[in-house]
């Protein structure tokens, strides 16, 4: 996407947290590239993660998401639980339903989905009906 956007190649992998340049370029280049960084990350415009788990526990990464969303204004991470026990911090209910409560046309909008793939399948439905073009719904099911 970001190419798409016009974004240099070499930002586009520090974005990724890829290893670029050579071991020397590593020791003496010391710039982080931090502005230019921010500048992709912005272009391409809102995200809004919802992180779905039964449990506080299957929320793998927290402090790193949180972390992201407090470094870039246009990220946005909302843990969710829907096991029977409410977690601090976290809104309670599966994340598809709290994310369509709160966007409810998807129209326009790239939807990424992971996770169960009954669950998965049925999030696909769910968000074409809420206006998401299927070539804007990428899934990745997975069983465990």
């Amino acid at each position: 996407m970001m190419q798409k956007l016009k974004v240099n190649r070499e930002v586009i992998n520090l974005c990724q947290n890829h290893v670029i340049g050579s071991k020397v370029d590593r020791v003496y280049l010391l710039d982080d590239y931090a502005d230019e960084k921010r500048e992709a990350w912005n272009k391409l415009g809102e995200i809004h993660l919802y992180h779905g788990s039964r449990h506080r526990g299957g929320l793998y990464l927290e402090a790193e998401l949180a972390q992201l969303m407090s470094r870039h204004k246009n990220f946005s991470y909302v843990p969710c639980t829907s096991g029977d026990e409410p977690a601090a911090g976290c809104l309670p209910g599966r994340a598809l339903d709290l994310a369509l409560a709160r966007h409810q046309d998807l129209g326009g909008w790239r939807v990424y989905l992971c996770g169960n793939p009954d669950m998965v399948n049925s999030a696909k439905r769910k968000t074409f009906f809420a206006g998401a073009s299927l070539k804007d719904i990428h899934a990745d099911p997975f069983g465990f």
